[in-house]
């Protein structure tokens, strides 16, 4: 698995001046964002944006590479192959983390306030929905591939992401331990369909 999951890394290492490029831009957004409401709440929404595009390339680009044609001939199962995928999109979903609270420090040390516990553990919600997309793109990617599959994905987030913005005010982003449960229970069952819909494939 470590092998594997080495492959997707050095792949980031490859598009590093995309990577860069685009986390820079979301650098920058916050800097306006701060400027113009003077906190750092949409780098947020940056943040779910770059981490789930991220995490979907690793398909594509197992796909311009015909990586499926050959992966089996090395000795690892189907099951060893979609975990992989699942902790690849974990240490990316780690990484905006952990920047969204590098974010959060930058807007209580700027603006010289206490945010509050509210705000941070809201803050945290939005950023979680880092995988709860991933839980839903990746079966949808090993079902359809990765041309269609990123299609459809894409399709489901821009709807999703229309609605929560029309209806932020209603509803509840606030960071729970009984969300959090929920959330790893979906991200659980979503690996496990991954891995029948690979297996059966």
């Amino acid at each position: 698995m470590i092998g594997l999951l080495w492959k997707d890394i050095l792949y980031l290492k490859k598009i590093w001046k995309v990577f860069l490029f685009l986390n820079l831009c979301f650098v920058a957004f916050g800097c306006l964002s701060y400027l113009k409401n003077k906190n750092f709440l949409d780098m947020s929404y940056i943040i779910l944006i770059l981490g789930e595009s991220f995490a979907m390339l690793a398909f594509e680009y197992d796909h311009n590479s015909k990586w499926k044609e050959y992966q089996y001939a090395f000795p690892v199962s189907k099951k060893t192959v979609v975990c992989s995928r699942y902790l690849f999109g974990f240490i990316i979903f780690g990484f905006y983390f952990f920047s969204s609270l590098v974010g959060i420090l930058l807007s209580d040390v700027i603006t010289r306030e206490s945010i509050g516990q509210e705000w941070i553990l809201t803050q945290i919600g939005i950023i979680c929905f880092i995988p709860m997309m991933q839980a839903v793109a990746f079966p949808i990617l090993y079902y359809f591939g990765s041309k269609k599959g990123i299609l459809y994905s894409d399709t489901i987030f821009i709807v999703m992401m229309f609605y929560f913005g029309k209806n932020a005010n209603m509803l509840d982003f606030h960071f729970t331990a009984t969300k959090a449960v929920l959330l790893l229970l979906f991200y659980l069952c979503s690996l496990i369909l991954s891995i029948k819909i690979e297996q059966r494939s």
